[in-house]
């Protein structure tokens, strides 16, 4: 049986969706990369956890975020060639995975002050 191919204007329009949260997830790295740490003192005195926070010395995780680029651009060329759903599956997922790479290095600096 035949795979249900997604109508063109759709495809667009996942796509779109896709490439602004990769965006979104390479300005969240950015932001973590450069400001992170104070941000996470300050967030550790607005929790409640501490009111004299340590900065936080951890490397940011670029590794994780290349994967997650990685399995986002496999997933885009797959698409494009017609992988179907576990294309776009590989798409969305790896793109999502970019935007939780720098949330989970914020809280570990946060965990870390």
């Amino acid at each position: 049986m035949a795979e249900a191919r997604t109508p063109r204007p759709l495809q667009v329009v996942s796509r779109m969706g896709a490439l602004s949260t990769v965006a979104a997830g390479l300005v969240g790295a950015a932001a973590v990369a450069t400001v992170g740490p104070p941000l996470a003192m300050g967030l550790s005195i607005w929790s409640g956890g501490s009111t004299e926070p340590v900065m936080p010395h951890l490397a940011y995780p670029l590794l994780w975020h290349a994967l997650a680029l990685a399995l986002t651009a496999a997933g885009w060329v797959w698409s494009g060639r017609g992988g179907g759903a576990r294309a776009e599956l590989l798409l969305h997922g790896g793109a999502v995975a970019g935007v939780l790479v720098p949330i989970a290095a914020l809280v570990r600096l946060v965990g870390a002050t």
